[in-house]
């Protein structure tokens, strides 16, 4: 309570550093508060500890000088600048009075230094309370192959003409890593920091973003892992008032350059990109058949209508976004991927040569759907506005597997 009193006093002066000189404001102030001479001293550095003037070290060198040391060390280091020049003599002052009783100004520091010791103790402990923990997303390798893929034709002639469902073979040549589930909330944080993320929300699919935005984040994770990224989002295409971390980001309506032209590869191969990047519709195809084991149109294997609950969150089971890993996961050569269906729809890219980056897919299903929409390619693929998002709207990246990084 003695040294508060005095601190406050010190803090009520933008000049106490000029008022308190040894030999004439010491006295006075033992006899107004009950303090010692050392005790006003030991509450001049203490305040001046606060204000950064000097550091624990100083106080520890200082307390150490009293333990071994005839002479003490000014613990207040000589600034260029005028207000540390006047802290340093008024220290001194102190330092070389008859007055200061070494062995009460080593118990302080003593106590001083414990409490500091603490703070920092209890500070840690409540940052490692408040930590977020949040699940891992891992990247597992798809090898390459081929899947059957049944698509909406128009079939016969005239009068006769109906629209069926044909069946093609499409070729996946490259194999490719991809990321277990979707972006969540706290990888999105871990490259823009100013998300806000709770324990609650950490591990929730990432929403209310432009596909253009999840492109920018794709480019800044390679920078990340030294990857070379994949599209080329030069600021003078994209909209000043736009941007990546609010999930925001847009391109200017003026632009006219052509999609190729946003693929750092050569005529726009995407497949031919190191960095991450949003899959394209054979690869989504490709995964969800387990690897062309059934075709786009039947469920995964080991997926039923009665037992899709287990595995998706759709209308029948929720009405919300759920956090990804929370469902049984979807096993493709003995890795687990999750919501392959439901919980939110994906940003994909169309199978277009070269890729057309201006526009970009939805593919899947989210918790807005229900069971009957897994299977139906109307719901399943749907173009959609780069630069538009939606609250069950998410994205999952992937990245090319060349021949040679090939595990």
């Amino acid at each position: 309570m003695k040294s508060l009193l005095l601190i406050l006093f010190f803090a009520a002066s933008s000049t106490f550093a000029q008022v308190v000189k040894v030999n004439f404001c010491h006295q006075s102030l033992a006899d107004t508060t009950n303090l010692t001479f050392t005790e006003i001293f030991f509450a001049y550095l203490s305040e001046l500890h606060k204000g950064r003037v000097v550091t624990d070290l100083s106080i520890e060198t200082l307390k150490s000088d009293l333990e071994q040391q005839p002479t003490l060390k000014n613990p207040v280091t000589n600034k260029t600048s005028s207000d540390y020049k006047i802290h340093l003599d008024s220290v001194q002052d102190y330092l070389n009075n008859d007055q200061l009783d070494r062995s009460n100004l080593l118990k302080l520091l003593t106590q001083f230094l414990n409490e500091q010791s603490e703070t920092r103790r209890s500070k840690k402990q409540s940052r490692e309370k408040t930590r977020i923990a949040a699940r891992v997303i891992e990247l597992h390798p798809i090898e390459k192959g081929s899947f059957t893929e049944m698509r909406f034709e128009s079939m016969g002639q005239g009068a006769s003409q109906v629209v069926g469902l044909k069946e093609y073979q499409t070729e996946v040549p490259h194999s490719f890593m991809m990321m277990d589930s979707k972006v969540t909330r706290y990888y999105w944080k871990k490259v823009y920091p100013n998300t806000v993320v709770t324990q609650a929300t950490a591990d929730l699919p990432m929403v209310k973003i432009s596909a253009l935005s999840a492109m920018a984040y794709a480019n800044e994770l390679s920078k990340r892992e030294g990857l070379k990224p994949v599209y080329i989002l030069k600021p003078e295409v994209l909209d000043p008032n736009t941007k990546a971390e609010d999930g925001t980001l847009s391109l200017l309506e003026s632009v006219e350059l052509p999609p190729s032209a946003f693929i750092d590869a050569p005529s726009g191969d995407i497949y031919q990109t190191e960095g991450y990047r949003l899959p394209t519709q054979d690869e989504q195809f490709f995964v969800r058949t387990q690897r062309g084991q059934v075709k786009n149109t039947q469920f995964f294997p080991g997926v039923t209508s009665p037992n899709l609950s287990s595995y998706a969150w759709l209308k029948q089971n929720t009405d919300e976004l759920q956090t990804t890993g929370s469902l049984l996961p979807f096993v493709i050569d003995g890795n687990n991927f999750y919501d392959l269906y439901g919980n939110a729809t994906e940003f994909t890219h169309p199978n277009e040569y070269p890729m057309d980056v201006f526009t970009a897919s939805l593919f899947g299903t989210s918790f807005k759907n229900s069971r009957a929409d897994v299977l139906d390619l109307t719901f399943i693929t749907s173009s959609f506005n780069l630069t538009s998002s939606g609250d069950d709207i998410s994205f999952r990246l992937v990245r090319t597997l060349h021949p040679k990084k090939q595990p």
